[in-house]
């Protein structure tokens, strides 16, 4: 596994093949574009390894301004990295469940405690 302060190294991280449609419609992308959420994380440049076994997408939020790397673990739980744009990890969670993926990710780049929904 991948450790903060490491820069990450893709091969390391990567486990399952995802299925990049059900991954993209849980963080918020649909057919007809992105969310409000990922709007705010200020997301773009979506990115995927050619074996489906990463996403990446560049943020800017109110915490975190960087990539967001995603990955599926052997137990079906997420792995997410949250790295600076050279690739340092700032923070690692392990075993996220698809319901958690969304939330976790926004706490930790953009929503502030009095953000209300």
């Amino acid at each position: 596994m991948n450790q903060v302060n490491e820069k990450i190294d893709v091969k390391k991280a990567s486990c399952r093949e995802m299925y990049m449609e059900d991954l993209l419609y849980l963080i918020g992308v649909r057919k007809t574009g992105i969310t409000d959420v990922l709007a705010s994380w200020g997301a773009k440049g979506f990115t995927t390894d050619k074996n489906h076994t990463m996403f990446r997408m560049r943020v800017s939020g109110m915490h975190h301004k960087g990539y967001v790397w995603i990955f599926l673990s052997f137990l079906d739980l997420f792995d997410v990295y949250l790295t600076k744009l050279d690739g340092t990890i700032k923070k690692v969670e392990t075993g996220l469940y698809c319901d958690m993926l969304t939330e976790w990710i926004d706490n930790n780049i953009e929503r502030m405690p009095d953000y209300t929904h």
